[in-house]
Parts: structure tokens; sequence; C-alpha cells
């Protein structure tokens, strides 16, 4: 069970919470096709979920003032978009998603001038929940899970991974409840340049999700392939018609499944080894 805690900075009322919880409901898009039967284009995959609307009722509770006051921070939210805390009850982690608060709801009661039952509504913008944070498969945090920054991290950038041979393996874990697609690449050559960057995420099927750069990145300098925010730079420019995503995968640029897998990182050209750092979140539904 859960306990919504926080949104865009505000904390939010702990009083009498019986918080919706459940999932949105899976995107399927599957076609009737005469004298061949029915397409599910996500065959074996699992489908993503949509946004949908939750609502999470509180209690206020304090002096008249102190009352008034939080009702008035919490319809100051109205609106905003920004980070939906919850915590887990079992686990104490904390987890976290973009959402957008649309209602305040409250009914007066003169005579509760110490108590005040609020109802909010969030419309979730994002598929999963985001847990502990993958920083270049290191980082540090807080021992709730929360982190430090607008962006949830350290600044410590972590731990990168060094990939001596062209084939070569990296193991990435996801201990949520659902399959990770955003995932921030950072790849600096060394010893020479990079022609050509594959990586692929091994998920035991044909439709694995991943890329090809297919420019030159040169030694020393970083290639940033966000697919979270499906943004690409070359050495800070950007060079998002240079990425080729793996057809196979419906436009998937990552894609870590339950439990974790292992990323084949492939090159070429003079380079003699490649720095890699994937950044991500746990997923959970």
């Amino acid at each position: 069970m859960i306990t919504y805690t926080a949104f865009n900075g505000v904390q939010l009322p702990l009083g009498n919470p019986t918080h919706e919880i459940g999932t949105g409901a899976a995107v399927v898009s599957q076609s009737s096709i005469v004298g061949v039967g029915i397409f599910d284009p996500w065959g074996s995959e699992q489908a993503p979920r949509g946004v949908r609307p939750i609502r999470a009722p509180f209690r206020i509770t304090g002096t008249a003032s102190e009352v008034t006051t939080t009702l008035y921070a919490l319809q100051g939210l109205v609106g905003t978009r920004g980070l939906l805390y919850r915590r887990r009850v079992d686990t104490g982690a904390t987890e976290r998603i973009y959402a957008r608060c649309l209602r305040v709801q409250a009914d007066n009661d003169p005579h509760f001038n110490t108590m005040q039952d609020v109802s909010m509504e969030f419309m979730l913008m994002e598929e999963v929940w985001r847990g502990q944070a993958y920083t270049n498969e290191g980082g540090a945090e807080w021992d709730d899970g929360s982190q430090w920054d607008s962006g949830l991290l350290w600044d410590d950038p972590g731990t990168v991974t060094t990939v001596s041979t062209s084939g070569g393996t990296v193991t990435m874990d996801n201990n949520g409840n659902a399959p990770v697609r955003s995932v921030v690449v950072t790849v600096i050559p060394a010893g020479g340049n990079a022609d050509t960057i594959t990586v692929t995420y091994n998920n035991g099927d044909a439709q694995e999700a991943g890329w090809l750069f297919s420019d030159t990145v040169a030694s020393g300098t970083a290639l940033i392939v966000n697919g979270e925010a499906l943004r690409v730079t070359n050495a800070g420019t950007a060079a998002y018609s240079d990425l080729t995503p793996n057809p196979d995968a419906w436009g998937a640029w990552a894609h870590i499944p339950v439990g974790g897998s292992t990323i084949t990182v492939e090159w070429t050209g003079t380079a003699t080894s490649l720095a890699i750092a994937f950044d991500y979140d746990e997923a959970w539904i």
C-alpha cells in the first residue's frame, strides 16, 4: 500500500489518507484484418499504460490559521505540473511521477475550524512511477529513496562502465514491476574516433530495442542519446537525424525488462574503448 506525500515541492497532509491506487488502462491497438484475423502490434510484449486521473483525499488538522494556510497552499497547486511522490508503507521507499494538479475540492463546515477534509485530483503524465535511480550504475540517495536536486539526483556522476571490445556487454538492473523505456545513454570514445555506435537491449525476443548512431564521435567527446526527452547531441551539437532506432522495436530507444538484462555495445572506427553510462529509474505501476 502507498501514501501520497508531496507534489511540486509542497508537502501533502497525511491525515486520514484514503488514496486511489491501481493502474491506468493498457493502450491496445489491435486491428481486424479480413481473411487474416486479429493483428496485435505488441505481440508477446507488455503493452504500455495510458495517462489517467487519480483522486487523493486528505484531512488537514491544526489551528484555524494553520488549516487555512495549508488549504490555500494546496489550492495554489491547481494547474501546475510537477513531481507527485508516493511512499510505500511496507519498505518506506519513495516513488515519483510527473503529474498535473487538476482540482482541489473541499466543503467548509463552520463548526470545525481546526479540521478540513480535502480531495485533490491529479492527471498522471507518465506511463510508470520512477523508483530507485540508477545514475550511471551508481550515485547516492537518501535512506527513504528521495534524492537531491530537481532532477532527483546527486551531482556525483556515479560510475561509468568501460567497454574495451566492440560487441561487449553491460549488465543493467530493474527491480521494479514494469519495463524501463526511458534511458539516457552517454558514450565517450577513447584512443580514437568511433565512426558508428550501436546499442542493443537484449530482451530475448525479435523486437529488441536499441539504436544505431551513424556519424563520427570524436575521441574524448560525448554522444548523449536521451531516450526520455528524445534528444540526441554529439559533442553538444544536435544530432537527432544521425540516430536510427531499431525498426523492429516499434521505435523504442530502450527497453530494460523487469529483473534487468544486458546491453550489447558495438562500434566501428579507431576507438580502442568506449566509456558508457546509463541513467534511468526503476519502473513501477
